[in-house]
C-alpha cells in the first residue's frame, strides 16, 4: 500500500516525472555507450597487439649510378645500361644504436644451396635449360658479328634436344669477334639473347639466336671482397683441340657442366631468427598450414628443426615429424632465395656456380632437420624479391654452424628482401626519430605492420570519444539525481511531517518517499542502458578505422588486414556493460535518496513543518 501510494504521488506531477524518466534514459544511454566503447577499445587493442607484428626492412641506397656500354650486334651500336654503385657496404650491425627498442634485432639473411638428389624438386625439370654448355661447328667460315648457323655436335649440360641440331649463333656483345672455321669445333656457354639478324639468315624465318658468354667466377671472402678469377679474362668460347679438357679452360667447362647439373637437384635453405621476419609470413602471403611454427626458444638455441613448403612435402611424401637432410655447398649473401628459385620451378642466376678456382663448390656442412611445420603460399608471382622460393626450407639461423663464411658466390648490400627487424607495435615514429639522429642517409627503412598503426590510431580516437561520453553521461546523471532528489524528496517535508504525526514509522516514511522515485529510476536506468547497449553494439568495425594514419614509413595497405581480425571486432560486449551501468546508476541514485531521506527523518515533525512553512 505504501509503495502504491508513493507511485501515485509521483504521477501527481506527471510532467516532472516524465522529464525525470526521459533524462535518466538519455544519461544512462550515454554512460553505457561510453563505457562500452572504452572497454571494447581496450579489448581490441590487446587483441591487435597480440596478433599484429611491426617489421622493418632495410635497403642500402646506391651512392651513384654508373653507365656502362655493351655492344649490340643486332643494332650495330653500343647499348647503354646502368648499374648501382656503392662506396661501402654497411654491415647489419650499423642498425644497433642506442634507443633502438628491438623485439627481434636486425638480421641480414643469406640462403644456402642444398644438394638433394634424393628429393623430388619443383625445379628438377627446369634447371637453367635456357643455358647450355655445347660443342659446335659453324656451317661455313664466318665472323659471328651477326647470326650465323652452327651445328651443335655435343651437349655437355643443358637441353639434350639441341644435340645434333642446327642453331643460330652470334657473339652478340663483342664488337670484334674472332673468326670461326667450319672445320673446327668450339665450346661455349650458350644462352638465348634475341632474334636472328644479318645477311646470313637470308629468307629463313626469324627465330631466336644463341650468344656465348664467358664462364666468369664470382666468389667472395667472408668480408665481401671479391676473389680473383684464376683465368683473369676468360674468353666467350674456345676451340676444342686435343687435350683441351685437360687445360684450365677446358676443366672449367667440364666443371660448369657438372655444376649446372646440380642446380636441378638443389633447394634453398634460408636461416632466420624468426619466421615473422620473412615478409611473406608477415604479410600473410605465406602461412603455416600443418604443424607449428618454429618457437622462439628453438630459434635462439639453434635447434635442428625446420619449416618446409607444402609442395615439397607432397612431392616427397613428408609430414610433420619427418626429417630432411641438407648438404650445403654454396652461400648467397646477396639475394633472397626467390630471386634465383621460382615457386613454379624456374631458375635464374646472376652468378656462375663455380668458385674462384673454376671448380664446383664442395659441400661444407651437412645437417638433418626435423619438420615441425609445413607452410603454404597464396597465389602470386613465381619470382619476386618478397616471395617465397620454390622448395624453400626455413631453419634457425643459429643451426647453421658455417653460416656466411663458406663458398660465398654472391655478396651484396642490405636489401628489403634480406634484411629486417621487429619493433613494438605503434613505435614507428619513435624509432624513426631516433634513427634519423644517427645521420645515415644511405639506408632506406620501410615498415610493414598490416595496418596496425592505423587501427591503433582509430582505437585511440574512439577511446577519447568514449571517455568524453562517459564523463558527460556521469555528470548529467549526478546532476539529475541531485535535482530530482530535491524536487521529489527534499521538498516533501510537510508530507513527511504529517505522516509522522499520524504515527507512521520512519521506515514506512522512508519507503513512502523513495519507492516511487526508485521505480522511475530503475525503469529509466534499465531502458537507457539497454538502449545504449544496442546502439554501442551496432557500431561497426569501420568506426575504429576513421583516422589520419601517417604512411610515410609504411607501404602497407589497409586492405591487407585479414578478415580474421574483422571477426574479432564483431564479438559483442554491449549487453554485459549495460547491466553494470544500470546497476551503477540505480546504486548511485539509491544512495543519494537514502542520504537525503535520512537527513529529513532526523528532524522532529514540528521542525519539519516549521521548515516547510518558512520556505513557503
Amino acid at each position: 500500500m505504501i509503495v502504491r501510494n508513493s507511485i501515485r504521488q509521483m504521477f501527481r506531477t506527471p510532467v516532472k516525472t516524465f522529464v525525470f524518466l526521459l533524462l535518466i534514459i538519455c544519461s544512462g544511454a550515454l554512460l553505457t555507450v561510453g563505457a562500452n566503447l572504452w572497454l571494447r577499445s581496450n579489448q581490441n587493442l590487446k587483441e591487435y597487439e597480440a596478433s599484429f607484428f611491426t617489421i622493418g626492412t632495410v635497403e642500402q641506397k646506391p651512392v651513384s649510378i654508373r653507365q656502362d656500354t655493351e655492344w649490340d650486334a643486332g643494332r650495330r651500336d653500343y647499348e647503354i645500361f646502368q648499374s648501382p654503385q656503392y662506396d661501402y657496404i654497411y654491415p647489419v650491425s650499423i642498425l644497433q644504436f642506442e634507443g633502438a627498442d628491438y623485439i627481434r634485432g636486425p638480421e641480414k639473411r643469406s640462403y644456402y644451396a642444398s644438394y638433394a638428389p634424393e628429393y623430388r624438386l619443383v625445379c628438377s625439370d627446369n634447371a637453367d635449360f635456357w643455358v647450355v654448355i655445347a660443342e659446335f661447328s659453324p656451317v661455313e667460315d664466318c665472323i659471328p658479328n651477326e647470326s650465323v648457323q652452327v651445328h651443335v655436335t655435343r651437349i655437355l649440360s643443358g637441353d639434350k634436344n639441341l644435340e645434333d641440331n642446327y642453331v643460330w649463333f652470334c657473339d652478340h656483345t663483342n664488337e670484334n669477334p674472332l673468326p670461326l672455321s667450319k672445320d673446327k669445333t668450339y665450346v661455349a656457354q650458350l644462352g638465348f639473347i634475341g632474334e636472328t639478324h644479318g645477311g646470313h639468315i637470308g629468307n629463313a624465318i626469324r627465330t631466336l639466336e644463341y650468344a656465348p658468354s664467358p664462364l666468369e667466377t664470382s666468389q667472395y671472402t667472408e668480408d665481401g671482397e671479391m676473389m680473383e678469377d684464376i683465368l683473369m679474362e676468360p674468353s666467350a668460347y674456345y676451340e676444342v683441340v686435343p687435350g683441351f679438357y685437360q687445360s684450365e679452360e677446358g676443366k672449367r667447362y667440364l666443371n660448369y657442366a657438372d655444376g649446372q647439373s646440380l642446380t636441378g637437384k638443389t633447394f634453398p635453405v634460408t636461416g632466420t631468427g624468426a619466421t615473422m621476419l620473412l615478409i611473406p609470413f608477415q604479410r600473410g602471403d605465406a602461412y603455416i598450414c600443418e604443424g607449428n611454427d618454429i618457437s622462439q626458444e628453438e630459434y635462439e638455441a639453434g635447434e635442428k628443426v625446420c619449416l618446409i613448403s607444402q609442395t615439397f612435402a607432397q612431392n616427397n611424401n613428408l609430414s610433420v615429424g619427418d626429417v630432411v637432410h641438407t648438404a650445403l655447398y654454396y652461400t648467397n649473401a646477396k639475394d633472397a632465395a626467390s630471386r634465383n628459385y621460382g615457386l613454379n620451378g624456374e631458375q635464374g642466376f646472376s652468378f656462375n656456380i663455380l668458385n674462384a678456382d673454376g671448380e664446383v663448390p664442395e659441400v661444407f656442412e651437412e645437417n638433418t632437420y626435423k619438420i615441425v611445420g609445413i607452410y603454404d603460399t597464396v597465389l602470386g608471382e613465381s619470382f619476386g624479391n618478397y616471395q617465397m622460393a620454390g622448395d624453400e626450407m626455413i631453419v634457425p639461423m643459429n643451426s647453421i654452424q658455417n653460416r656466411d663464411c663458406c663458398n660465398i658466390l654472391a655478396y651484396g648490400p642490405m636489401k628489403g628482401s634480406t634484411t629486417s627487424f621487429q619493433i613494438p607495435n605503434g613505435s614507428i615514429d619513435k624509432f624513426m626519430e631516433k634513427w634519423e639522429k644517427q645521420g645515415i642517409p644511405d639506408l632506406d627503412i620501410t615498415f610493414y605492420d598490416r595496418g596496425y598503426s592505423e587501427l591503433k590510431s582509430g582505437i585511440i580516437q574512439m577511446k577519447s570519444m568514449s571517455i568524453l561520453l562517459c564523463g558527460v553521461g556521469l555528470s548529467i546523471s549526478i546532476f539529475l539525481l541531485l535535482l530530482f532528489n530535491h524536487l521529489f524528496i527534499a521538498k516533501q517535508k510537510k508530507r513527511i511531517a504529517v505522516e509522522r504525526c499520524m504515527g507512521v514509522s520512519k521506515g514506512n516514511c522512508r519507503m513512502s518517499l523513495t519507492a516511487g522515485m526508485f521505480m522511475i529510476l530503475l525503469t529509466g536506468s534499465l531502458l537507457g542502458c539497454a538502449l545504449g547497449g544496442v546502439f554501442a553494439d551496432g557500431i561497426s568495425r569501420e568506426d575504429f578505422r576513421q583516422t589520419g594514419y601517417d604512411m610515410t614509413y609504411s607501404n602497407v595497405n589497409v586492405s591487407d588486414v585479414k578478415s580474421d581480425f574483422e571477426v574479432k571486432q564483431d564479438i559483442s560486449m554491449a549487453f554485459p556493460v549495460f547491466g553494470l551501468c544500470a546497476l551503477f546508476l540505480v546504486a548511485m541514485g539509491t544512495g543519494i535518496m537514502v542520504y537525503n531521506t535520512n537527513q529529513i527523518l532526523r528532524l522532529e515533525p514540528m521542525a519539519l513543518l516549521s521548515g516547510a512553512n518558512d520556505k513557503e
